[in-house]
């Protein structure tokens, strides 16, 4: 799975398994950005994760939407809260592994 890491100003995209652990890839990001393991906090879908586990310890799921190409990311997102009840605050969308901005709209999104 590839997944988009805030550091800062900065964002990069890291590819990590179900089967690493979260102290792995706290150790990874460390290498890359300098970031020290203990003062970092990584979370995935509102989920703070554990340095004992391992990403398969965590729920995921994708949910694909048709949108109009006239859409913003704020509406799509008003969607998905009207669907599932998402916290709009917590949502974090993707498209082709791209993060997504509230200022773009596009036709189609896959959300993580």
């Amino acid at each position: 799975m590839k997944v988009i890491v805030l550091a800062g100003a900065r964002d990069f995209l890291l590819k990590i398994g179900v089967q690493d652990s979260v102290l792995d890839i706290k150790r990874r990001i460390q290498q890359l950005v300098g970031v020290p393991v203990a003062a970092q906090i990584l979370a995935v879908s509102g989920w703070e994760l554990i340095d004992g586990l391992d990403m398969e310890d965590y729920p995921s799921r994708q949910i694909n939407i048709e949108v109009d190409r006239t859409d913003t990311v704020r509406s799509l997102k008003e969607k998905i809260h009207l669907f599932d009840g998402t916290t709009i605050k917590r949502m974090s969308l993707s498209f082709l592994g791209w993060n997504l901005m509230k200022i773009f709209a596009t036709s189609v999104y896959k959300c993580s």
